[in-house]
């Protein structure tokens, strides 16, 4: 809560009351801002508040040797020493601010310095005297067909030497509604900003001040109102919860981005303005150093940032910069890395790794990122499981926690997690897992159920596999008998041996089973029955005397593993003899 929301009370009471309120309502404030400092902009003691557009660009927001950058032309209210005045301009974080960035430059549509230095109860609500632009006008889709005033911007050329360029910023703006003396709703009131970007030659821009997803950054698309809230993760809060500024809230840090073709000129313009009046002023706070023209082997890879790499993997740092524009050497903790002169190096330990590209002796640049490798899981595979179904309703349960010790086998649990999944895609975004115990969803259909062990230091260090579930029926065997009259081709009763037809015993065997469904084969002995080999010609003469016993094997042909034996008694029977 804020000193002037007492005012009107104040002035109804005694000045001896007034007296102790304000030295209350002081206290309360310092004790209530202490603990995040506002930020300095255009500050005297600072050089930077000195310096004009073209300084601040090249020497603050780029500040790199190799950068080239010219033909600059800008809007703006004040010279570079009207520091309380001037509509753009330097900015640090005080001690103990949680503010974002450490310095940079800002823009605004109104003055830069009541923005910051000093805590006011007041709105700024500062006209610059500046005219609107058209530019912004034209590709700020959220705010088509109203005007702009008090546009502030800064347009200049530069020539990246790597394929994509990058620099953060955050937006802070009197028209979020901080529920005290600021009046304009959110929901329905923006001021507009772009970051306007096309190759040199071209006539159309492209707006970088955009969110992941294309939307544009503007109060009314990003804020935590009641009413209209959106993108609630990009919105940093009101005042005075974040006190680093003067302004009603702000946006967290965000990250503009686009691919570039190396070696090409581009222009660039970074441009805010009042939409519609020139009530409420907007700002955006660019971070010192971050716009990056060329070289950037990203961010550090940590454990303890959650992004580490995979050490299952080997990664590969680019600078994205041709050999033949620049020579390249490379050192990991400190000590060249002899023969490696090439744009990537590959990486498969834990180090902070540097390289330094020399572009022909004019200049030299330089890049540092500390990589650590999480602990890639290793997949102990799952067999296959060829079910025969002990009730034959197509149908088994397996136990998947049971399944998962056996995938880690000896890692520890704590370290990694393993989940099943119904496809691939599944597996490989870990989602919709199974659960256990996982019956297969359709009796009879074979399944194929997909494996995912991760990290859980690093869940994008994972491996996948997967396995079959095929459930078929269980056949039976029924032991049958087979006699026949022991006689020769003329009729002559002779020495106990005689042809069977085999065949005609499948449909006995079976008993009513599906002949379809199974293979029924004849065996002499148990050992080749239960090894499916050696099977009899269903024409067979026995091979003993008058009696012999065969196995028959009944089997799944979906699953050749699923069978079930019985035994077939043959007997010949002498023919009796008339007397």
């Amino acid at each position: 809560m804020e000193l002037y929301i007492y005012l009107e009370f104040i002035n109804q009471i005694d000045l001896k009351g007034k007296y102790y309120i304000i030295c209350l309502l002081f206290l309360w404030s310092l004790l209530g801002y202490a603990q995040n400092p506002i930020i300095a902009i255009n500050d005297a003691t600072d050089p930077e508040s000195f310096y004009g557009p073209e300084q601040l660009i090249e020497d603050v927001l780029i500040d790199s040797p190799c950068s080239t950058v010219s033909d600059f032309s800008f809007q703006v209210s004040g010279n570079p020493d009207d520091n309380e005045d001037k509509s753009y301009g330097y900015f640090r974080r005080a001690g103990g601010s949680t503010f974002p960035f450490e310095s940079g430059i800002v823009i605004t549509s109104g003055r830069a310095f009541p923005s910051g230095n000093t805590i006011s109860g007041a709105a700024l609500n500062s006209s610059n005297g500046l005219p609107g632009d058209a530019d912004l006008d034209l590709y700020v889709t959220s705010t088509a067909g109203t005007p702009s005033n008090d546009a502030t911007f800064i347009k200049f050329t530069f020539t990246p030497t790597a394929d994509n360029i990058s620099f953060r910023f955050l937006m802070a703006s009197e028209e979020y509604d901080d529920g005290s003396l600021n009046g304009p709703d959110e929901c329905n009131y923006t001021d507009s900003f772009a970051f306007l970007l096309r190759e040199v030659g071209t006539t159309t821009y492209t707006n970088l001040a955009v969110l992941p997803d294309g939307t544009e950054v503007t109060v009314k698309n990003i804020n935590n109102d009641a009413i209209c809230s959106a993108n609630v993760d990009y919105f940093a809060g009101y005042n005075p919860a974040i006190r680093d500024t003067n302004y009603g809230g702000r946006t967290i840090a965000i990250t503009a981005s686009a691919n570039v073709t190396p070696n090409v000129a581009y222009e660039i313009k970074l441009v805010v303005a009042d939409e519609n009046d020139d009530l409420y002023d907007t700002a955006v706070f660019l971070e010192a150093g971050s716009f990056n023209i060329g070289l950037d082997l990203g961010q550090d890879l940590t454990i303890a940032g959650g992004n580490s790499a995979c050490s299952a993997e080997t990664l590969t740092l680019d600078t994205l910069i041709d050999t033949s524009i620049g020579t390249h050497t490379w050192y990991k903790d400190g000590v060249e890395i002899t023969g490696e002169t090439n744009s990537t190096l590959d990486v498969t330990e834990d180090g902070e790794y540097i390289v330094i590209v020399d572009f022909s002796g004019s200049c030299t640049a330089t890049d540092t990122i500390v990589v650590e490798f999480a602990t890639s899981p290793v997949l102990n595979p799952i067999a296959d499981f060829y079910i025969c179904d002990d009730n034959n309703d197509g149908f088994w349960t397996l136990d998947l926690d049971a399944l998962s010790a056996q995938v880690l086998d000896t890692q520890d649990p704590s370290e990694f997690s393993v989940t099943f999944h119904a496809s691939q895609v599944d597996a490989d975004n870990n989602a919709n897992p199974l659960s256990s115990p996982y019956t297969n969803a359709t009796a009879y259909v074979q399944e194929e159920i997909f494996i995912r062990i991760e990290s859980n230091i690093n869940t994008n260090c994972y491996e996948t596999d997967s396995f079959i579930l095929d459930v078929v029926d269980q056949p039976t065997a029924t032991p049958e008998s087979y006699a026949l009259c022991d006689n020769d081709d003329n009729g002559d009763d002779t020495n106990g041996f005689i042809e069977f037809d085999l065949s005609t015993l499948t449909p006995l065997v079976l008993n009513g089973q599906n002949a379809a469904q199974f293979n029924v084969t004849y065996h002499l002995n148990q050992a080749d029955a239960d090894a499916a080999i050696g099977a009899l010609p269903l024409v067979f003469t026995n091979t003993t005397a008058n009696t012999q016993q065969l196995i028959v094997r009944v089997e799944n042909i979906d699953n050749t593993d699923c069978f079930e034996t019985a035994t077939i008694d043959l007997e010949v029977y002498a023919l009796p003899t008339v007397l």
